[in-house]
């Protein structure tokens, strides 16, 4: 498994001095990018080939959101190639090894000027070693809503939305979605699957599903197609 060591910062926390979920996700978005780097098949790879890992879906479970201060060990392992996707976990310990996190993702290497899916070539196969997926509970990446729900402020999408593959950033869209969430839901569990990819002069429309224990946002076009879908769990209960 590859990964490297931190230490949480203070611009990475919330108001309860702990780890943000969006800043969780860019240290797994981060662990992948690092490693694709250190194997020559990161992005300036890519980019000369116009091609791009994009995220289908994220499932994140969380154990405990580290402290600010607190070193921490993130690493990933790819463990499946299929076709045109590549399947790959997270994981983020203290520095005890104790288990703060886990993840699932699915990636689709899409042709960038064509706008269509590619197979990795050899030497991408070649450089990742795969391994077995980590112990956890895998979940479906098709997220329905079967209500229309609530409609929320709607987002115009800015500059620093905006990544380097020209489009909004697949954690942006969780960060969009956390601000949406009702006081003392205590998120654990997030599921999201990404759909269509919102550009520079998008506007996004959020709709709300909130439940009990789960609080969905599903964030649109105008004319209703999803750019993404997000649910929140709070398993609290279930303890």
């Amino acid at each position: 498994m590859y990964s490297f060591e931190s230490r949480i910062r203070f611009s990475e926390t919330g108001r309860d001095h702990r780890l943000t979920i969006p800043m969780l996700l860019n240290y797994f978005q981060d662990c992948s990018t690092q490693q694709s780097e250190d194997l020559g098949v990161g992005m300036e790879y890519l980019e000369q080939r116009d091609a791009a890992w994009v995220l289908n879906f994220w499932q994140v479970d969380i154990i405990r959101r580290p402290l600010l201060g607190e070193k921490v060990i993130i690493g990933t392992q790819p463990y499946e190639f299929k076709g045109v996707l590549g399947f790959r976990n997270y994981i983020m310990t203290d520095e005890k090894g104790e288990k703060l996190a886990l993840a699932n993702t699915i990636y689709t290497l899409l042709n960038m000027k064509k706008h269509v899916p590619c197979r990795p070539d050899d030497k991408i196969r070649e450089a990742y070693v795969l391994g077995e997926k980590l112990e956890m509970e895998y979940l479906p990446r098709k997220i329905v809503f079967s209500e229309e729900g609530e409609s929320a402020e709607p987002i115009a999408v800015a500059r620093h939305h905006i990544d380097s593959n020209g489009h909004v950033n697949n954690v942006q869209y969780v960060d969009m979605a956390v601000d949406l969430l009702p006081a003392g839901f205590a998120a654990d569990r997030i599921t999201a699957s990404y759909h269509i990819s919102a550009m520079p002069g998008d506007v996004i429309y959020p709709r709300i599903h909130s439940h009990e224990d789960q609080f969905g946002v599903d964030l649109r076009r105008e004319d209703q197609e999803s750019f993404c879908r997000i649910n929140f769990f709070d398993r609290s209960n279930l303890r």
